[in-house]
């Protein structure tokens, strides 16, 4: 009997459990989807806008109107009034019906920073890179990218990486000498201040059709360091981030571990 009315008990626990995980689950899953349909009203263009505007000028003449899109999609820095558009003009282009982000917009709120909006304890550092190590003609302003480099020969750099911690993972900065070739995070989140085509570069002027390309980016003074070494003894690649992600740093890469 007390064998049977044990049985009986884990029995109930477990069917407890169960039913706990399964509410949790249905919960979450619930949680998200409501998530997903929640909207957002924000501004957008009804008309592609060049560099230089004036939005003054714009919003008088009703240049902007008010969409709703998903919570889950929203951009950095994204417009949700004209009031934030108010004494403001574009930095690089704005599409139709698109998003706007605050980091396409040169005004007096960005004063501080200067011309480029350089944040507060950053170094604006200017990166000569041809097209495709810099994305080609999709970067923007405003737009968050990953530095990478590529070292083939015996140097040391210091660089940032994840590491194991007791089945987790941490941002450390360390030490890394590239002997048989070796890719490094050098710098996993920064933003770009502004992308442009040095004069008489490429086929053309512009930087959708440059074959090299002018990086402005907002580094931190040791970041800027680290970036100009790599420039210096390596070869350097942006990776564009997802506006609703976040760069992280990834252990470096070596030849042997491309070659198993």
């Amino acid at each position: 009997m007390k064998t049977r009315g044990l049985t009986l008990i884990v029995s109930v626990l477990l069917a407890a459990v169960a039913a706990g995980a399964v509410f949790m689950y249905v919960r979450g899953v619930q949680e998200e989807s409501r998530a997903e349909q929640e909207r957002v009203p924000v501004i957008v263009a009804k008309q592609d806008i060049p560099p230089g505007s004036d939005l003054n000028t714009l919003i008088s003449a009703g240049a902007f109107t008010t969409a709703e899109v998903p919570r889950t999609v929203l951009i950095r820095g994204v417009v949700t009034s004209l009031e934030q558009l108010q004494g403001q003009e574009t930095s690089s282009p704005i599409l139709a019906g698109e998003q706007i982000s605050s980091a396409r917009l040169r005004g007096e709120a960005e004063l501080g920073g200067g011309v480029l909006g350089i944040p507060p304890n950053h170094k604006a550092v200017s990166l000569p890179l041809e097209a495709p190590r810099a994305l080609g003609g999709v970067l923007r302003t405003g737009d968050h990218v990953s530095i990478y480099a590529t070292f083939s020969e015996a140097a040391g750099v210091s660089a940032r990486f994840q590491v194991d911690r007791d089945g987790g993972t941490a941002s450390a900065t360390g030490r890394v000498t590239a002997v048989s070739g070796m890719t490094v995070t050098v710098v996993p989140d920064v933003q770009v201040l502004q992308v442009a085509a040095p004069a008489g570069a490429g086929i053309g002027s512009s930087a959708e059709e440059a074959e090299e390309l002018v990086v402005t980016m907002a580094l931190e003074p040791r970041d800027a360091q680290r970036v100009i070494f790599a420039m210096e003894r390596g070869e350097v690649w942006l990776g564009l981030i997802s506006p609703s992600e976040v760069g992280k740093a990834e252990r470096p890469v070596s030849f042997i571990e491309v070659a198993r």
